[in-house]
Parts: C-alpha cells; structure tokens; sequence
C-alpha cells in the first residue's frame, strides 16, 4: 500500500506476518477477527504486515480500501508463486 516498514522499528513489538489473498476464503474470513485483534492490543505494541499472494493488484488495493485495513500491505507480483 506504499508504507515503508522498516523493521528495525518494530523492535520489542509483537509483529504478526499474515500471508493472504483475496481469493483466500478462509484468509477474508479470518479479516474481522485481525481487525478487531489488532485494535484491542495495537496501543499495546502488536504490528500486523500483510503479505498478499493476490494475482491482480487492482483487485487487491479495492479490497484493502474496502475494507478499510490499516495495516501496511505488501504486494508481491509473483503471488502464490513467490
């Protein structure tokens, strides 16, 4: 989504690394429960990164706008087969 991560300043967090797709049903299933996970313990210091496998970056960007998440993203064009 054009954030940088640096990951260096994530020090002493919790960092989720969540690999996902948009054609993923369990992985949109799983979306609400992150969200609400992210904001109940963010202030405490939990980072999620999305590392999307999605075979078409316009889809992905809809989605993630969409669904309003905000944490930073990671689109990978060779998707599932990076």
């Amino acid at each position: 989504d054009g954030r940088k991560v640096v990951l260096t300043e994530l020090k002493g967090k919790v960092v989720l690394i969540d690999f996902w797709s948009t054609t993923c049903l369990p992985c949109v299933q799983e979306l609400p429960g992150l969200k609400k996970r992210y904001d109940q313990y963010k202030d405490q210091g939990l980072e999620i990164i999305g590392i999307s496998l999605d075979p078409d970056k316009a889809a992905l960007e809809q989605f993630i706008q969409k669904e309003q998440i905000p944490w930073p993203q990671y689109y990978d064009p060779a998707g599932a087969d990076s």
